[in-house]
């Protein structure tokens, strides 16, 4: 799950609080997860979790000179920078693990 920090600085905006990850239903049909947070009191936003990870890897790049390269390696997805390797079970949690770090390192 990524923190409210690193989305307030992904999305260059104040993030209260993240509800979770959801569904996006299109029309009955569950297409894809969107991360859920809440920007004010009592106003809630989502973007789709996919979008949100290439946001966080331009990020990266953008503000800290970060290359994040993500690859899937016996069952688990893998990103890693010049120093790192984050694993986890999906894409965008390995590049949100990777980012948190930045995010707390490089301040």
């Amino acid at each position: 799950m990524i923190s409210k920090e690193l989305l307030s600085e992904i999305l260059d905006r104040e993030v209260i609080n993240v509800v979770g990850i959801t569904q996006i239903d299109s029309r009955g049909v569950v297409s894809s997860k969107a991360v859920k947070f809440e920007t004010r009191k009592d106003i809630y936003r989502s973007i789709n979790i996919y979008e949100l990870a290439h946001k966080c890897k331009e990020w990266a790049y953008n503000e800290h000179g970060e290359i994040l390269t993500s690859f899937k390696y016996k069952g688990e997805w893998i990103v890693e920078d010049e120093r790192y390797r984050y694993r986890a079970d999906t894409e965008p949690e390995a590049i949100f693990k990777a980012c948190e770090w930045i995010l707390k390192e490089m301040k």
